[in-house]
């Protein structure tokens, strides 16, 4: 059976805040779109999506998943 590892992301508005709850040191590299492409080099597929009531109404929340092993 294929087991699969996730990735949970937050954002605000373009600018990564926490991953897998660990928040993003500040003068960090935190763009998002950059993430993005990063998570996509290493395999990994984004799976949801969705936005919350968090600092305001772009602040986001992302799974991503890819095969374990």
């Amino acid at each position: 059976m294929q087991k699969w590892e996730y990735l949970y992301i937050q954002a605000f508005r373009d600018q990564l805040r926490y991953i897998n709850g660990a928040p993003i040191q500040r003068g960090a590299n935190n763009s998002l779109p950059e993430y993005l492409n990063k998570a996509g080099e290493e395999g990994r597929k984004l799976v949801g999506v969705c936005r919350t009531d968090g600092e305001g109404p772009t602040d986001w929340k992302l799974v991503f998943k890819r095969p374990k092993g």
